[in-house]
C-alpha cells in the first residue's frame, strides 16, 4: 500500500509541475536573434583595421584589429550598447604589449560604420571621449562579408 501511495505522489507531483510549466508563460522571454557585421578600412593601400560587431538586443559585443603595414598593431575586444544608430563600446585591446582600454563611439550609417574621435580623458583607467557631443567621424569603414 505505501509503494502505491508513493507512486501515486510522485505522479501528482509530476503532473503539477509539469502544468505549472505549461501554464506559466508570464516569465517567459522571447529568445533574441544575434546579428553579426563586418567592417573594413584600408588606409595608404597597406594598412587595415577591420572591426566585426554581434548585436543581440541593445547589446554589442565584437572585435576591433588594426593592422599596420610593417608595425605592431593593436587587438582587442568591443563591448558595449547600441541605441538608434549610435553604438557605445569598450574598446580592450594590446598595442606594443600594453594592455589599454578605450571608449568607443560608432554610428552605423547603411552599410558604413563611422569610427569618432576625440580629446581622450583617462577614467579609472579607461580612456574616454571628454566631450562626446563634439566627437568627429575619424574613419569610415565598411561592411564587407563575415569570415568564419
Amino acid at each position: 500500500m505505501i509503494k502505491y501511495t508513493m507512486i501515486a505522489t510522485a505522479l501528482l507531483a509530476c503532473t503539477t509541475a509539469c502544468n505549472n510549466a505549461q501554464n506559466d508563460n508570464s516569465n517567459t522571454t522571447k529568445p533574441t536573434t544575434a546579428s553579426k557585421k563586418c567592417f573594413l578600412l584600408v588606409t595608404n593601400q597597406v594598412d587595415s583595421t577591420t572591426v566585426s560587431l554581434t548585436q543581440e538586443g541593445d547589446s554589442i559585443t565584437g572585435t576591433m584589429h588594426y593592422n599596420p603595414y610593417a608595425r605592431d598593431g593593436a587587438i582587442g575586444t568591443l563591448k558595449g550598447t547600441k541605441t538608434g544608430s549610435t553604438i557605445t563600446a569598450i574598446y580592450n585591446y594590446v598595442i606594443e604589449g600594453s594592455s589599454q582600454k578605450e571608449e568607443k563611439i560608432m554610428e552605423l550609417s547603411g552599410t558604413s560604420l563611422l569610427i569618432k574621435t576625440g580629446a581622450l580623458n583617462d577614467v579609472n583607467g579607461v580612456m574616454t571621449i571628454a566631450n562626446k557631443a563634439t566627437a568627429t567621424v575619424k574613419d569610415t569603414m565598411h561592411m564587407v562579408a563575415c569570415g568564419k
